[in-house]
């Protein structure tokens, strides 16, 4: 079933996570800030392993503020800490 919004499932957007072909790139940025503001602990915790593993200290403004946002409702928000284990 589809979200609200037109984002899609959770698994549609791990896709979409998943073809970035180079996170360094202007057209990968919106879809990695979009990611890490994603309700989804999962989709955050790919975009911040994305990010991790490409070593880009641009966005740690924005994984901040998801780490921040998880610990809201924690044990509703993010059960197993998927996302902020890896931000």
């Amino acid at each position: 079933m589809a979200r609200k919004g037109g984002r899609g499932t959770i698994q549609a957007r791990l896709e979409a996570l998943g073809e970035l072909d180079d996170p360094t790139t202007d057209e990968a940025r919106p879809v990695l800030l979009g990611a890490l503001e994603d309700p989804s602990s999962l989709v955050v915790a790919k975009a911040a392993t994305i990010i991790g593993k490409a070593e880009l200290s641009e966005y740690e403004q924005a994984l901040r503020a998801a780490y921040d946002r998880f610990f809201v409702n924690a044990a509703s928000t993010d059960k197993n800490c998927t996302a902020k284990t890896a931000i």
